[in-house]
């Protein structure tokens, strides 16, 4: 059928349903989305750019499996910005503020998980 062709609609069912949020994220998932970082970014070519680097590998990740390990490490130890919740990773009232400071700055404004790890591979050049 092409677009813009009439049809008739035999049925409509209607269903009550909740939306549902998305799972909290575990160590080992987020580990794995910042591996393929390049999935969360919109701008065709920034993603290109993060899949076509061998350093950030062929998924476009933040840093080694050493460094990603080490960050997280930070992030719930030393920092304080993320706290296991049983299996769950949650983030802290110190977390959720540096985010909403980062988002409030002009250095984090409009910026993505590849934009970090771009900047990431760009201060290692040096």
């Amino acid at each position: 059928m092409a677009n813009g062709t009439p049809g008739t609609v035999n049925r409509v069912i209607v269903e009550t349903k909740q939306t549902q949020p998305p799972k909290r994220y575990t160590e080992a998932t987020l580990l794995a989305d910042m591996e393929s970082i390049a999935k969360f970014v919109t701008d065709p070519a920034k993603k290109a750019m993060l899949k076509a680097d061998p350093e950030l590998g062929k998924q476009g990740g933040i840093g080694t499996e050493a460094t990603r390990a080490e960050i997280l490490g930070t992030l719930i130890a030393r920092r304080g910005f993320i706290k296991n919740d049983k299996k769950n990773l949650v983030s802290t009232p110190s977390g959720r503020r540096l985010i909403e400071n980062r988002r409030g700055s002009s250095a984090g404004a409009g910026r993505s998980g590849g934009d970090y790890s771009m900047g990431g591979r760009a201060l290692s050049d040096r």
